[in-house]
């Protein structure tokens, strides 16, 4: 799957809210290459936002928002 190119909004979205997203506790880790990985054995575990619930609800709260 790609990464949506609206991280930098839903970073800012996720300060307030995980409407929109799914949510999961995962162990997080920064690996030799600077990739953020899944690594149960080193990771520190971390609420991530890992798929949306309802993308086109988000680009409608997003379009309200930003039309404000």
């Amino acid at each position: 799957d790609k990464s949506s190119i609206l991280f930098d909004t839903v970073a800012v979205h996720l300060v307030n809210s995980t409407e929109f997203l799914k949510m999961e506790t995962l162990p997080i880790a920064v690996d030799d290459r600077g990739f953020t990985v899944i690594d149960a054995e080193h990771g520190q575990s971390m609420n991530v936002a890992t798929g949306w619930t309802d993308l086109d609800g988000y680009h409608r709260h997003l379009t309200e928002v930003l039309l404000r």
